[in-house]
């Protein structure tokens, strides 16, 4: 196994805690295999190691890694998630009730009975309470050990509407004798602080205990690991603050140093600085983002030499799903794989216009982790409103059409959502009296005057606006909220009106399109996924189709914690690209403007553009002119060389 000068030194260090500070595509997995190669080599005894990994994908890497390591056998080396290490250890102590962990569906039926319950209804705050706030309040109360005194997350706000929400739940488990994986390390905690024997016994299972992703760390896994410290025992911890994105689930980057200090004296910080995933430009860009945050690590990113990347920055003067799907397909043309270009983002809902524009262009995608475009509860509805009258609109059952239509309703309607997805589907698939009758005289209002060649919209617009809802969904307002199935309706409606279709056309072609991003894993595909999602992994093709204010943070409405680790979600997303990084912004008016150039757009407060940008001066880097048109980048940066001096040319107009 061939190693860096840097990789060798952390492999082959004797400090009690070694710290490797690693960049993205530094050979983390390599130098965590090659670690543990050298330690059974001098004389350590395989099962009296651990390795706690942060996701199942990650695990069955590494142990596939670790399984052709030739010269010694790793297969008794014990390589866990963190939650799969106290599954282990809670059954061990009690078969009986953790043999089965209860499903997604139970953990929210037991969060909406609390939500209804009339102990935590008496709090200040209660009235807004949901079944999804609950699972929120469980989550963030679990991760930082509430109740456990001493281990308790010290920065962990507790309200009395929390505290009667997470007893309430710990009674509702033992009710119904259920354990959740959002318990499993709150469980396992627990016991050892009232259980000194199984303490004692767990500090004597390892000799070496290594993490990797430690800056993803919350206060439960940090207390965990150190429940496993005997005084001789040795740590190996990999981590990057640069990429901590998990603070909804209690991580805080300073946790790993804050806490290993307190237990180790002689910790020792190895760099790992060069990356052997993307070339310069990337680096020097991804780089330049982190520099600006008040909160750098202050490690600088090397490219190992021979790399190349390509960073294109596409600002759209109208639909930008069709210039995302012309980047797609002129990569394809190149000959680079459907498996090898990803698409990232923060939230599902940023995935449906382009999910749309690569069926139509015939491109296989894969939504991996989100929602299928035809799944969609608020699509369906609307699905339902084309099939009704295309098989018979003079004697259509107009129940079934309104319970398909219900469930558009919550979605339109935000503040009328009482609890998760499964809650609304129960709670719509009755509809009132009122709302059949409402989508009744409205369908009969259409029927009446009707013209030949009704097309797909107007049935839809004329619906809705006889129901009073068009308004919500109209693609030509301003679209003021973010709900995903907001942007799903909206896309969905773009779609019909560009096809020109018939009704009947369009429900055959909506028949035949249910199946499509349902590619199996075992096929070549494009990849739609979340940029947390993508933690780890890499693609050569990496496209982020939209950066603007809001699309990871807003710093005028979001806090400074808040907005510095949305800054770390767009570094991480930008890392994943091995070769080519592409980037879309909105051009709004406001954009040019701000650049001193004449426009006619008039500007779009909800879709300005990412501060982000503007931080690192990559407004004025942009050579705009022809490069305006929608299938022309406004920049391409392709060597060092090119980006420093523009990066140094827009540094100083702005200084200026």
């Amino acid at each position: 196994m061939s190693l860096t000068k840097q990789q060798l030194a952390a492999v082959q260090a004797r400090e009690q805690c070694v710290l490797v500070q690693a960049c993205p595509g530094s050979g983390k997995t390599t130098l965590l295999v090659a670690r543990i190669q050298h330690l059974i080599e001098s004389g350590a005894q395989p099962s009296r190691i651990i390795a706690l990994m942060f996701n199942r994908t990650v695990r069955q890497q590494f142990i596939e890694r670790l399984s052709k390591t030739e010269s010694v056998d790793c297969t008794a080396v014990h390589i866990h998630t963190f939650h799969s290490f106290a599954y282990a250890m809670l059954v061990a102590r009690d078969p009986k009730r953790v043999s089965a962990i209860g499903t997604a569906d139970q953990f929210m039926q037991v969060c909406h009975e609390i939500s209804c319950d009339q102990t935590v209804q008496k709090f200040k705050g209660a009235q807004n309470l949901t079944s999804t706030l609950v699972a929120d309040i469980i989550g963030r109360l679990s991760n930082g050990l509430f109740g456990l005194g001493s281990q308790q997350d010290p920065a962990l706000n507790v309200s009395q509407l929390d505290k009667a929400a997470f007893e309430l739940y710990q009674q509702r488990c033992r009710k119904y004798n259920l354990i959740f994986e959002a318990d499993l390390l709150y469980c396992l905690v627990s016991l050892t602080e009232n259980d000194t024997e199984l303490s004692n016994e767990m500090s004597q299972y390892f000799d070496h205990i290594m993490i990797d992703e430690a800056q993803d760390m919350n206060w439960a896994q940090i207390t965990l690991a150190m429940c496993l410290k005997a005084p001789e025992s040795n740590f190996t911890v990999v981590y990057d603050y640069d990429q901590s994105i998990y603070g909804f689930l209690g991580a805080k980057p300073q946790f790993v140093t804050e806490q290993l200090a307190k237990h180790f004296q002689n910790a020792k910080l190895y760099p790992l600085s060069t990356t052997f995933r993307y070339g310069p430009v990337v680096a020097a860009l991804s780089s330049k983002l982190m520099h600006s945050s008040p909160n750098w690590s202050g490690q600088h990113t090397i490219a190992a030499p021979g790399l190349e990347s390509h960073v294109k920055l596409y600002s759209p003067t109208s639909n930008p799903a069709d210039v995302a799907g012309q980047c797609i397909q002129s990569h394809l043309e190149t000959g680079v794989g459907l498996n090898d270009i990803a698409v990232l983002v923060r939230s599902y809902g940023q995935t449906h216009e382009l999910c749309m524009n690569l069926m139509l262009r015939g491109i296989p995608f894969r939504v991996d982790g989100g929602q299928v475009y035809f799944d969609n509860l608020a699509v369906k509805g609307l699905c339902a409103l084309l099939r009704v009258w295309s098989e018979d609109s003079e004697h259509c059952d107009l129940t079934d059409l309104a319970s398909a239509l219900g469930f558009m309703l919550p979605f339109l309607h935000p503040h009328q959502i009482k609890a998760n997805a499964d809650e609304t589907l129960a709670q719509f698939a009755n509809p009132s009296p009122t709302w059949s009758r409402r989508i009744h005289y409205a369908f009969q209002a259409v029927q009446k005057r009707r013209a030949p060649g009704f097309k797909p919209l107007s049935l839809i617009r004329d619906v809705t606006k006889s129901m009073g809802i068009w308004g919500a969904i109209d693609p030509q307002t301003p679209l003021s909220s973010c709900v995903d199935s907001m942007r799903a309706l909206r896309a969905f409606i773009q779609l019909i009106d560009s096809l020109d279709l018939s009704i009947d056309q369009a429900v055959t072609f909506i028949n035949m399109s249910a199946e499509k991003g349902l590619t199996p894993k075992d096929q070549p595909a494009v990849i739609f996924t979340s940029i947390h999602k993508a933690k780890g992994l890499e693609w050569d093709v990496v496209l982020l189709p939209e950066i603007q204010k809001g699309a990871y943070s807003d710093p005028l409405t979001q806090s400074t914690t808040a907005y510095e680790e949305e800054r770390r979600l767009l570094y991480v997303a930008m890392t994943r690209a091995r070769a080519h990084l592409i980037l879309l912004f909105p051009n709004d008016g406001q954009l040019m403007r701000e650049l001193g150039l004449k426009t006619n757009l008039p500007p779009i407060a909800s879709q300005s553009t990412s501060p982000y940008l503007r931080e690192l001066n990559l407004l004025n880097t942009l050579r705009f002119g022809a490069a305006l048109q929608s299938n022309k980048p406004s920049s391409e940066f392709a060597s060092l060389d090119e980006f420093e001096q523009s990066y140094l040319q827009a540094s100083l107009q702005a200084s200026l």
